[in-house]
């Protein structure tokens, strides 16, 4: 079956190791794809004003998943495509269980990351470059009382930037225990919150299935938990050597081809997607 369509994450994946690059070498695999005539989606648990600079990096990839498949766009004309509704009384029951353990979050919101006020001094991650948490934070939407902020308003996703290491595995549990979310993690030590049902796999099915595109002919790549419900839909999907969780992409999970690791050193980057063109060729693009 030819490949209609790539799917790739951002983080650990297309981006070098400072979060903000996509080398020349990944933005040439790409167009060589685009050429053939493959749809390129650029897949990331960001939100738009997040996603923005990257997408220019990238002029052709033609669609954005958003907030971990949350909502879509159109990069090429510049719209959105859909959103799935996060609905406001689990907005208000996640609110409560971040208060009470101290989570540093943001929530993504119609293309945009709100911040509450008291949030900035601990807006950090020692995992993250101080230059890429320099340029998250210059595209936050400050706000005195998120809650009367986003009254009325569509939520996304909400991102946990960071929280004191004794309460992360209890809110992990107090998380999955209320049953309304799909939790997922991106980079070491956050932790990514999306209502349930609601996570890459669901935003990819739904865009193919606008643009008619069966998961036999998608092609996907992805480093993360996040990334797995993408993986698992898609019919050829790669792992990253560099995978932080590689326990939680395990092989006999695959489908058709399955999961593999593209060759290469360690870390972000090149090592990602500048194996597009040997992926490609193997499936006879």
């Amino acid at each position: 079956m030819p490949i209609q369509l790539i799917a790739m994450d951002l983080d650990g994946t297309l981006l070098r190791s400072d979060h903000m690059t996509v080398s020349e070498r990944n933005r040439n695999a790409l167009q060589h794809a685009s050429e053939k005539g493959v749809h390129l989606v650029l897949a990331s648990g960001r939100t738009w004003v997040q996603l923005e600079s990257v997408a220019q990096q990238v002029p052709s990839a033609q669609y954005a998943l958003l907030s971990n498949g949350a909502a879509a766009r159109d990069l090429h004309q510049g719209k959105r495509l859909f959103t799935f509704d996060f609905p406001w009384g689990d907005f208000q029951t996640l609110l409560s269980l971040l208060h009470r353990y101290e989570a540093v979050f943001e929530t993504y919101c119609a293309g945009h990351s709100y911040l509450e006020r008291r949030l900035i001094g601990r807006f950090h991650n020692e995992s993250l470059p101080a230059a890429f948490i320099e340029r998250l934070a210059a595209r936050l939407t400050i706000v005195d009382d998120l809650e009367a902020s986003l009254a009325g308003q569509t939520i996304e996703k909400v991102n946990v930037f960071s929280m004191p290491k004794q309460y992360y595995t209890p809110l992990l549990t107090a998380l999955n225990q209320t049953g309304l979310f799909e939790v997922s993690s991106a980079i070491i030590g956050n932790i990514e919150i999306n209502t349930r049902g609601v996570d890459k796999r669901a935003g990819l099915k739904r865009l193919c299935a606008e643009l008619c595109i069966e998961p036999e002919n998608v092609m996907a790549f992805g480093d993360a938990t996040n990334d797995l419900g993408m993986l698992r839909w898609a019919k050829w999907s790669f792992s990253m050597a560099n995978a932080h969780e590689p326990q939680d992409i395990p092989a006999h999970e695959r489908r058709g081809p399955g999961f593999r690791q593209p060759r290469g050193r360690r870390g972000a980057g090149d090592r990602a997607l500048c194996s597009i063109r040997l992926c490609l060729e193997k499936v006879r693009l």
